[in-house]
């Protein structure tokens, strides 16, 4: 028993809960904030997200062309940023406490994913705990959490971390499902904010530095000559 209590900490379930409890306790008191700058005019006076027979338009305009008096003018094509301000406003109305725990949500499964891929990269839950922990409080999400607008972030990351992990499991052997589960979590990241663009390049130093013949020598297998 007393061996039990003590290595607790040495338990990857335990680590992962953490993570998640440790990325919600940083930035509880976003809660009470209200809505503020682009809040405005994407949340508060912006009637498309307020009829749910908008939601096709979201998919077929860039954001900023779809309010009534936007203040700037861009290209910016985030239908999933739309489609979860809609989602928000027939939960909580005009209520930011609603959306605030939205982004809290999103921030605790990207803090989670990164845990999972740490795990899935070094064969070890220390780093990967290490590693997730700090991406969970680190101050420079603040503006991404706590603004509701800014929830493009968390919204492309937790399909950005998802493709990236499917597509770890898919090269460590568990089927080319995994692979077209990957595709469609990155087009759904691209769908959320551009930055998704740039997985094509993380997959290519991933491949890089943990290249299949060193996986196989992990696992227990002898390649040949290094040949996939």
């Amino acid at each position: 028993m007393k061996r039990v209590v003590k290595e607790w900490y040495k338990k990857p379930a335990v680590l992962g809960l953490f993570v998640i409890f440790s990325s919600l306790a940083v930035y509880i008191n976003s809660l009470s904030g209200d809505f503020i700058w682009d809040d405005l005019e994407q949340i508060a006076d912006n009637p498309v997200i307020k009829d749910i027979r908008n939601i096709p338009s979201f998919f077929t305009s860039d954001l900023w062309r779809l309010i009534s008096n936007p203040t700037i003018s861009s290209y910016y094509y985030r239908p999933f940023f739309l489609l979860s301000l809609a989602v928000d406003y027939n939960l909580w109305g005009l209520n930011p406490f609603g959306y605030h725990i939205t982004n809290l949500i999103l921030h605790a499964i990207s803090s989670f994913m990164v845990y999972l891929l740490g795990i899935r990269l070094f064969s070890n839950h220390i780093p990967a705990f290490i590693g997730s922990m700090l991406f969970a409080v680190h101050p420079v999400h603040v503006e991404s959490i706590a603004w509701i607008s800014g929830r493009t972030d968390p919204v492309a990351a937790v399909f950005f971390l998802l493709s990236f992990y499917l597509y770890i499991l898919f090269r460590d052997g568990k089927g080319f499902i995994m692979l077209i589960f990957s595709l469609i979590a990155y087009f759904f990241s691209l769908l959320s904010k551009e930055i998704g663009i740039t997985l094509p390049l993380l997959l290519l130093i991933y491949e890089l530095s943990f290249p299949h013949h060193r996986r196989l020598l992990i696992n227990g297998y002898t390649p040949l000559l290094g040949l996939y």
